[in-house]
């Protein structure tokens, strides 16, 4: 889909920030789907996240990080079922960093070319990961998308906010662009390095449809000496664009004092400036796109057959009915060639032409099927192991339950035979106190007894009898 649609926008970020005594600079690409509530979200938090984090965790690496995932925290608890995807580069004196989530890109030179990896099942890593964790991701534009901000009920589906990050030490690079995944789709990484090597004068290898092109609008953007680099730059981007029918919303960053000349090459300088360019575009080839081609070649093809066929009759009538040298000059009236070999000639080459560009286009067509089958099968395989481990899961969480039901069976018989042997105890220790209570009256009564028949046999009185007793008691032969 285009860029900005009602419910896919691309905005773009462009601030200077002063912290900690210097200056960032913070440019950002948000590539907004499903809505516009997390690329208006986004645009409007970015930034105030990312300096709330980096005053406290003063790395600029780690606070960037941190201020990415609390983004997506932050809008998840909105209940939204948008997202986007981000590409932002953030400059200091002395480093530039910059990170992506999702499909939007960036790409830079220093002493080589640098170019970010979309976050898609294209990537052999992200692929992997998605495997590992037995996710399928989430499908957009014919792409399935690994890495978003937002997309909250995609999160369980295998896809993260963790950003990608890329770091450059000494800050001194030639340019940087960071672009909408539709500039991607129409020019690599290699082609805008060749527009700018043939902006300084450097190379001069781009496609043929480009290179007249480009050469032509590098000398436009010379006579505007008012421009800075950065919009020159921008310019021949936008004009590129516009000539192929496209939309992106581009940021580029080149150093604002490097020379520019087509004869020489550049000079580096420290200071840096920010440009930004939005041009409208159309879809990027899809399959549907391709047949509506197809067909319209067809049409141009059948309607040039049937003009050769009338100029063929008109020859012909004008053969029969005029002289020969008023044929030769009707003919070349006619056909604005210099004979009727040549005129069949063109017409084999025309013909020849567009029976290539029909061969080309049902390849396209047929590669696109393939892919869309690729995709298709991969998304089921996904859906089928997702629900092998679903019911994975569910017999283990029935094991586990059932596991848990035995230990608790367990746990209750092993405190019932605990309970019975206490019980057990408890009946030996009041048998065994019966027992000391019984013999206990016992003894009191044959003492009485004893006590009694003394007294009687002895005749003695009270007094005297308990001393005697006492002594009787205490002698060891008498116990």
């Amino acid at each position: 889909p285009s860029s900005n649609t009602p419910d896919n926008q691309v905005l773009y970020i462009m601030e200077k920030v002063h912290m900690f005594s210097k200056t960032l600079q913070v440019g950002a690409i948000l590539d907004g789907h499903q809505g516009l509530e997390c690329v208006e979200y986004c645009k409007k938090n970015f930034v105030q996240i990312f300096t709330k984090t980096y005053s406290q965790v003063p790395n600029l690496s780690t606070a960037l990080k941190q201020a990415c995932i609390q983004l997506d925290q932050q809008f998840q608890t909105r209940g939204s079922v948008s997202g986007c995807s981000l590409a932002t580069f953030i400059m200091t004196d002395k480093e530039f960093l910059c990170a992506t989530i999702g499909d939007a890109g960036i790409v830079y030179m220093n002493e080589k070319l640098f170019a970010s990896s979309p976050h898609t099942t294209a990537s052999k890593a992200e692929l992997l990961r998605l495997q590992n964790a037995k996710k399928c991701g989430y499908q957009r534009d014919n792409q399935i998308l690994t890495r978003t901000i937002g997309n909250q009920f995609y999160k369980q589906m295998g896809v993260i906010s963790k950003p990608e990050l890329f770091q450059l030490k000494n800050n001194q690079f030639e340019f940087a662009v960071c672009a909408s995944h539709h500039l991607f789709a129409v020019l690599s990484h290699l082609d805008l390095q060749n527009v700018f090597l043939m902006l300084t004068g450097k190379s001069h290898l781009l496609p043929a449809n480009l290179a007249s092109f480009v050469a032509e609008s590098c000398k436009k953007s010379l006579l505007k000496p008012h421009l800075s680099n950065s919009q020159r730059f921008a310019d021949i981007l936008a004009e590129i664009c516009a000539n192929l029918g496209v939309q992106a919303t581009v940021l580029v960053c080149v150093p604002a004092k490097l020379q520019i000349n087509l004869n020489s090459g550049p000079k580096l300088q420290k200071e840096k400036s920010f440009s930004t360019l939005s041009r409208q575009r159309s879809t990027v080839l899809l399959k549907s796109d391709t047949q509506a081609i197809l067909q319209t070649q067809q049409s141009l093809i059948q309607e040039k057959s049937t003009q050769i066929q009338q100029l063929s009759a008109q020859l012909q009538t004008v053969l029969h009915r005029q002289s020969p040298s008023e044929q030769i000059q009707k003919i070349q009236k006619i056909s604005k060639f210099n004979s009727l070999q040549e005129v069949e000639r063109k017409m084999q080459g025309i013909i020849a032409e567009r029976d290539q560009q029909i061969f080309d286009l049902q390849q396209l067509l047929l590669f696109d099927c393939q892919k869309e089958d690729s995709e298709l099968e991969a998304l089921k395989r996904f859906d089928y192991q997702k629900q092998i481990s679903a019911q994975q899961q569910l017999i283990e969480l029935q094991k586990c339950e059932i596991l848990g039901h035995q230990m608790q069976a367990e746990s209750q018989e092993q405190q019932i035979e605990e309970l019975r042997v206490e019980k057990d105890s408890l009946k030996q220790q009041e048998e065994k106190l019966k027992e000391k209570i019984l013999l206990g009256e016992i003894a009191e009564e044959k003492l009485y007894l004893l006590e009694e028949h003394l007294r009687s046999y002895l005749n003695t009185p009270g007094a005297a009898f308990d001393e005697l007793l006492h002594i009787l008691i205490s002698h060891p032969k008498t116990k």
